[in-house]
């Protein structure tokens, strides 16, 4: 199933290299480095689905971006923490701002894909 992916991370031949192989897979995924940049693709363009890395850079982190948008977008947007960060307490943090699942990198492209619901 082709989805419609946002992916949030400040590295930006990780953020290149999974759009390119969600892209090949099918699915229209867009980059961006920082939380501003991810708010601002919103503008016509609607992700059914958002990877996003919990250290971003900028004002807004990881946590931050995904309860923004999760008021802007609603329930119906899958929220994917793709993450270094391991601990228990990381993952609790992560479903508190709102994530959907927690994903530790490196990340295989199947769990990438289990991740989307696919």
């Amino acid at each position: 199933m082709s989805r419609r992916v946002l992916i949030v991370d400040d590295s930006e031949d990780t953020a290149s290299a999974l759009a390119l192989v969600l892209g090949m897979a099918g699915h229209d995924a867009r980059a961006a480095g920082d939380a501003e940049a991810a708010l601002a693709l919103l503008d016509g363009w609607r992700p059914d689905a958002a990877l996003i890395d919990i250290n971003l850079p900028g004002e807004m982190d990881g946590h931050a971006l995904a309860g923004r948008l999760r008021a802007t977008l609603g329930p119906g947007v899958r929220l994917v923490a793709l993450t270094g960060m391991s601990e228990p307490e990381d993952r609790d943090r992560a479903v508190e701002a709102g994530f959907d699942l927690f994903v530790v990198k490196p990340a295989t492209a199947e769990q990438i894909e289990a991740a989307l619901g696919g």
